[in-house]
């Protein structure tokens, strides 16, 4: 039994998924120390393209500024659109 499961713990799960072009865009014009290797990119991209019962946890960010995902993950958290649900 999960840690958050036996303390009933709420936890809201979010992934932020564009689509892969638009993923890569964003990372390749990135600066500093952060992932702008197409490959890991790439790789991360897939590992989050087939959740299962956790599909509905994903926001398509795509054509959302900064400011419109930050208040999309506000507005479902607060109603409780992401919480993971217990067994």
């Amino acid at each position: 039994m999960a840690r958050a499961d036996a303390d009933r713990i709420e936890v809201d799960y979010v992934v932020l998924r564009p689509a892969l072009s638009v993923a890569m865009q964003r990372a390749c014009g990135r600066s500093g120390q952060a992932l702008t290797d197409p490959g890991p990119v790439a790789r991360m991209h897939s590992e989050f393209s087939a959740l299962g019962p956790y599909e509905r946890h994903v926001i398509d960010s795509a054509s959302m500024s900064p400011q419109d995902t930050a208040e999309a993950v506000r507005s479902s958290v607060a109603t409780g659109t992401m919480r993971l649900r217990h067994g």
